[in-house]
């Protein structure tokens, strides 16, 4: 599909950063997040526990809202959350 759908597939990604700048307040301990990406364990996504666009809620882009995550659950949770599952 990524092959077949770059422009698709370029537009999602661009409305991601758009979304995660928008979600970022100026609050936020730029450092500690850049440390959480840059410490990721191979294999794994780094996740927001809340995600930046759901269908009900809409988390921040903050160091406490993240977690990590196999690629493949990750992918599987896509923008999905569950309060009764914390």
């Amino acid at each position: 599909w990524r092959k077949n759908n770059p422009g698709h597939r370029n537009a999602l990604k661009y409305m991601y950063i758009a979304d995660r700048t928008l979600r970022t307040p100026e609050w936020a301990n730029h450092a500690r997040i850049i440390e959480f990406y840059k410490n990721c364990p191979p294999g794994h996504h780094v996740d927001h526990i809340i995600p930046l666009r759901a269908k009900n809620v809409s988390g921040l882009h903050v160091d406490y809202n993240l977690q990590y995550l196999p690629a493949k659950e990750n992918m599987r949770k896509n923008n999905r959350f569950d309060p009764d599952a914390r």
